[in-house]
């Protein structure tokens, strides 16, 4: 977002530095009166003085009007927009705040049409300070009144029902813009209002926006597109912190366009499909606006499922498969041409991702976030296997990749985005083993043609960070994953089937498996390597990246803790996986215990501990009975 601030303070210097003469009236007093409102003091004009010039500026706009007349527009709106801020804030002097009321008390009677009708303007920067100073006076006006502004609010719903169009992108990105602001503010007894004031009028416009962006109104004036996912966003992220007693009557607007959304990516630009793309998925892991949020955890959307059916019912019609990954956006600077067809990672992880969570959320046994017939799963998951990359070039032992290496392989570069994924294919392996009881005795047998081992995907977790406990501790104590809520989760499978786990173990050759984590490219690290022992050191230099904390001071010295390592590394030389990943575990519990003990841990891990303990006792109790079996490829 372009700063006003720093707009208005360009343009002064650029006029003053240009010509070397003082600044022509009326800047000269638009200057003292800005530079007074960002101190907060009382300028040596009066309230009536300063509203007769600032109106006389913003209706500077005409028809032949000259560039002077529309830099008196900007600077006017420019300082308008930052009195009502600081009024808004209670900034500054108690005579400060008097000023700052009595002139807009002149001011407000008729500004509003003024703003409005600078929507539209032409020129863009206009547009776009008229944009922030129009959101500045409703939230003011919500702030003093705890009313929606009438004249304000009627404009944008007589605009909604008009064509995609610059009035349609102007109140998109008005009524946006008040929304960002209050949740930004945390002010979400106001947001409550806005959505009510709204509430049967967005509905009914914002999928005929998107359909008609879908049949090229894209490529036309503006990103009305973007504008109408960054209002998605700010809906999505006001539901989940406002719904509660709002007394809302439509749905999620994100499900109500969802099959839209899912048409324009396959056939937008790539910056528009991995906008659209990275919607969703912030929808369905419940990060909807984040950033705006600071830090506030809203409560779960539970009125998802029009979103969760249009994915999975796309995604078992094949639509899915027609989604195009090639073509990195480009948003200027130096473009590297690659000499073949390149990925779009963030897309392809982003459009997994949407697809295993909303399987995950099918999954679900509450019955509140899914009403719609269920899509049957195997269709869902082929249509995963049909968007996912092409298996990797065979490696030396020319035996093809395991089946549950390609969804992890997808999203080896993501953290957060990783969990996400093994929390969801461990929930939709539980619920799948739950319909179908007479599979459990062959574990490996259906699950890993499938992808569904969740044994094999904690293996991989464990290999790809070089079976470092501390990498694990990281995860565990971390608020950026939900690593405990997936670890626990599968901790509480682990203990009751270790022999599946041992299974795995045999019969998963790791050199295959390996994802790369490194210079952002898919790749099969076993195909490189030479053997085991040769791709166990490489694993073992770089898998464990950078540690967040140094757990040196816990109590353990430094030649204990080498030790420790040395022991370690030497075991993932000489033992079996299944030898490696249970003293990576019987090492994160003594490091779990000998923190909590010091009171360093952040949370109490008495639970996450016992788990842990009883898993590793599962272990134990089959580590030398590990049966080979043979896993078929997908």
């Amino acid at each position: 977002m372009v700063d006003s601030r720093a707009l208005l303070q360009t343009h002064l210097w650029g006029r003053e530095m240009s010509s070397g003469l003082p600044l022509p009236e009326p800047l000269a007093p638009l200057e003292d009166l800005y530079h007074c409102v960002l101190s907060a003091n009382c300028p040596s004009l009066t309230p009536a003085h300063s509203a007769s010039l600032l109106r006389s500026c913003l209706y500077a706009q005409g028809a032949g009007v000259s560039a002077s007349a529309s830099e008196l527009q900007c600077v006017s709106l420019t300082v308008l927009e930052q009195l009502l801020c600081r009024l808004t804030a209670r900034r500054g002097v108690p005579d400060f705040h008097l000023f700052a009321e009595e002139t807009w008390s002149l001011l407000q009677a008729d500004v509003m049409g003024a703003l409005l009708q600078q929507l539209n303007s032409e020129d863009l920067l206009v547009s776009h300070l008229s944009v922030t100073c129009a959101s500045a006076a409703v939230i003011y006006q919500l702030h003093n009144t705890g009313s929606v502004n009438a004249e304000w609010s009627q404009w944008c719903i007589q605009t909604l029902c008009c064509a995609p169009g610059p009035p349609v992108d102007s109140c998109v990105r008005s009524l946006t813009e008040v929304l960002r602001r209050l949740l930004k503010g945390a002010h979400y007894e106001l947001c409550k209002k806005v959505l009510v004031e709204f509430d049967s009028s967005l509905p009914a416009s914002c999928p005929r926006w998107l359909s008609a962006d879908t049949d090229g109104g894209y490529d036309g004036r503006g990103s009305s597109v973007s504008l109408v996912v960054d209002l998605l966003e700010v809906l999505c992220a006001c539901r989940s912190v406002c719904a509660h007693g709002a007394n809302l009557s439509s749905p999620c607007l994100l499900g109500v366009c969802s099959r839209e959304l899912l048409v324009l990516c396959s056939c937008s630009k790539p910056a528009v499909r991995r906008r659209v793309l990275l919607l969703l998925k912030r929808a369905l892991v419940q990060r909807a606006g984040e950033d705006w949020l600071g830090g506030h955890q809203g409560q779960p959307c539970r009125d998802v499922s029009l979103l969760v059916h249009s994915v999975l019912q796309a995604a078992a019609e094949g639509e899915l498969k027609g989604v195009p990954l090639e073509g990195v956006p480009f948003f200027g600077g130096t473009l590297t041409v690659s000499s073949g067809p390149s990925v779009d990672n963030v897309s392809l992880r982003a459009l997994c991702l949407v697809l295993l969570k909303s399987m995950e959320l099918q999954c679900q046994p509450n019955g509140s976030v899914f009403h719609a017939e269920p899509v049957p799963l195997a269709l869902c998951l082929q249509g995963l296997r049909d968007i996912l990359p092409m298996d990797s070039p065979a490696p030396p032992s020319g035996q093809p990749c395991h089946c549950c290496s390609r969804v992890i392989l997808v999203f080896g570069e993501q953290d957060d985005d990783m969990m996400e994924a093994t929390k969801a294919l461990l929930c939709i392996f539980l619920h799948h083993r739950q319909q179908e009881p007479a599979q459990s005795s062959s574990l490996l047998l259906w699950a890993c043609p499938l992808g569904l081992n969740p044994h094999c995907h904690f293996l991989l977790l464990l290999r790809s960070l070089a079976f470092d406990h501390r990498v694990l501790l990281d995860f565990l104590i971390s608020t950026e994953t939900c690593f405990l809520e997936y670890f626990v989760r599968y901790l509480r499978f682990l203990r009751t089937d270790p022999g599946g786990f041992g299974a795995a173990c045999a019969s998963v050759c790791l050199e295959q498996l390996l994802p790369g984590r490194e210079g952002g490219n898919l790749r099969c690290r076993g195909a490189g390597g030479a053997g085991d022992a040769g791709l166990a050191a490489a694993g073992a230099g770089q898998g464990c990246g950078v540690v967040l904390v140094d757990y040196s001071s816990s109590g353990e010295s430094d030649a204990e803790e080498m030790e420790r390592t040395g022991d370690l590394e030497g075991a993932h030389h000489r033992d079996s996986y299944l030898e490696t990943a249970v003293r990576c575990l019987s090492l994160l519990r003594e490091l779990i215990f000998r923190l909590h003990r010091k009171k360093l841990f952040p949370y109490n891990p008495r639970s996450l501990i016992k788990l842990i303990t009883e898993a590793e006792a599962s272990l134990k109790s089959i580590q030398y009975e590990t049966p080979h079996i043979e896993v078929g490829s997908m």
